[in-house]
């Protein structure tokens, strides 16, 4: 997939843990699972996540945001329907 012009946006307000631009953002209806300029979603750019990890490991990328203190940016873009499995 191409990266979505917001998802630079997206992928950066959540990587700071910036709740008030991310929700802005989602807000406005940019798609939760946009990727950015390195293919990344908002969820996986949070921790530098990769989804074949989650594969081989059974531990998602939320599992990680979870422990590392990302819990209300984590609530955010689980309630605007961020796609866990990617």
């Amino acid at each position: 997939r191409m990266a979505e012009p917001s998802g630079n946006e997206l992928a950066s307000a959540a990587a700071k843990g910036d709740l008030v631009q991310l929700t802005n953002l989602l807000q406005k209806n940019v798609n939760v699972n946009a990727q950015n300029g390195f293919g990344r979603t908002a969820l996986q750019v949070m921790k530098l996540g990769n989804p074949e990890i989650a594969r081989r490991t059974g531990f998602a990328v939320i599992h990680d945001v979870a422990r590392a203190g990302f819990l209300d940016t984590l609530q955010t873009l689980l309630e605007f329907k961020a796609d866990v499995n990617i």
